[in-house]
């Protein structure tokens, strides 16, 4: 999922596997993909840090353009109509 920036993916659901939870992230061609907490998603080395029933909190890197690295919290989240507005 490092190929693809967080605006190209939605949360889908949660499930639980012999008491890990994993996050379902929908890419947008289609694929279906399972992270759990310490897996990378996004462009900027986005680091899956929580998954909750609603969303997943990644923290990225991003440049700053001066040759420095700001840190970004950023959220996934379960959406009815589909969108993700919240990344």
């Amino acid at each position: 999922l490092e190929r693809f920036g967080l605006d190209a993916l939605q949360m889908a659901g949660v499930i639980t596997i012999n008491g890990k939870r994993y996050a379902l992230v929908k890419a947008n061609d289609g694929s279906l993909h399972r992270v759990t907490a310490g897996n990378y998603l996004g462009l900027f080395h986005g680091k899956v840090m929580q998954i909750t029933n609603t969303e997943v909190k990644i923290r990225e890197m991003l440049p700053d353009g001066a040759g420095c690295w700001q840190e970004k919290t950023a959220t996934l989240s379960m959406s009815a109509t589909g969108d993700n507005s919240n990344v």
